[in-house]
């Protein structure tokens, strides 16, 4: 890719500017241009993409290019190595790009008896919705992985482990199918009133069936002001305490 970049980079008058001002040199258009080859094609240089944009960094010149991922424009430089809070995201879910197992923990719902239907039998699965245009969790639980519960209006504590035995999702649907779709799985579900309320009129609508229920060592419940009711990770110690 740095070599494609390389062949294709573009320039205009402003960026020459700004490239000059923010490393503080006073080079010509043909210097930059040069110095640009020469850090695409350093074999130490590192690349990232990140949504419209390539960061390329190359860690002996210290210097960052920050380049236009459609048509390859140099967008600008700067010396030291800027991680835009977009890309802290991304790299923390690295690990499940690369296809690694995840983890999971679910907040169950304690006004519905979530938890106690599951531990009867009575309740097989769990439901999420989304009204946007993506299918809940992005497609991100899948059969075979570890799902841990804790209950809403608790003191989070963590008690009970499952693993995810199948995982249906939804097209998108109107309200009258997500209704319908509800009402497919009603048994296996056993949402209260409330809850049928909720998830009715999604666009979007996901089961995650529960096998292998088991009591565990409990622990608390390491919960940060961000996360919402459904935490996806890599391993449960690091939201653990």
């Amino acid at each position: 890719m740095l070599k494609k970049i390389a062949s294709n980079i573009g320039y205009t008058q402003l960026v020459y500017d700004r490239f000059n001002k923010k490393l503080k040199t006073n080079y010509t258009s043909s210097q930059i241009e040069e110095l640009v080859q020469i850090i695409l094609l350093a074999a130490d240089t590192e690349i990232t993409h990140l949504g419209k944009n390539y960061y390329v960094w190359q860690p002996a010149r210290k210097i960052q290019l920050t380049i236009n991922a459609n048509n390859y424009r140099l967008i600008t430089a700067d010396s030291a190595k800027k991680i835009p809070a977009q890309k802290k995201a991304a790299e923390k879910s690295q690990w499940y790009q690369r296809g690694a197992k995840a983890v999971h923990l679910v907040y169950l719902n304690r006004e519905a008896k979530e938890l106690p239907k599951l531990l009867s039998g009575e309740k097989t699965m769990i439901i999420r919705g989304a009204a946007g245009r993506k299918s809940p969790l992005g497609g991100r639980a899948r059969a075979g992985e570890d799902i841990y519960f804790v209950e809403t209006n608790s003191n989070l504590v963590v008690n009970y482990r499952a693993v995810i035995k199948a995982v249906i999702e939804s097209e998108q649907m109107t309200p009258e199918e997500s209704a319908s779709f509800i009402e497919k799985y009603a048994n296996q579900l056993q949402l209260s009133t409330k809850q049928e309320q909720r998830w009715t009129g999604k666009k979007y609508l996901a089961v995650y069936e529960i096998a292998n229920l088991e009591k565990i060592d409990s622990f608390y419940y390491k919960r940060k002001k961000n996360m919402d009711d459904w935490i996806i990770t890599e391993d449960i110690a690091t939201i653990s305490e």
